[in-house]
């Protein structure tokens, strides 16, 4: 599920990537003169997410983010 994907954010001009991004994208935005912040994976910069609701396809669904401690529930 995409909650569990490294994470971004915009901050004061520049952009800050979890470790994990890989390599090549973090390249990629140098590349292109965004200033690069290379933060630790669930770095508190990123907050934290939990969703639920329904899927186009797939009925009922819920994620917790990985790199909290989190639920996430449907009933």
């Amino acid at each position: 599920m995409t909650v569990a994907l490294p994470r971004w954010r915009a901050v004061r001009g520049r952009l800050a990537l979890e470790a994990s991004f890989d390599g090549s994208v973090r390249e990629g935005l140098a590349a292109l003169g965004h200033r690069i912040d290379t933060r630790p994976d669930g770095d508190m910069l990123f907050g934290a997410a939990a969703l639920a609701g329904h899927g186009r396809d797939d009925g009922v669904v819920a994620a917790a983010d990985p790199r909290r401690e989190t639920w996430a529930a449907v009933r």
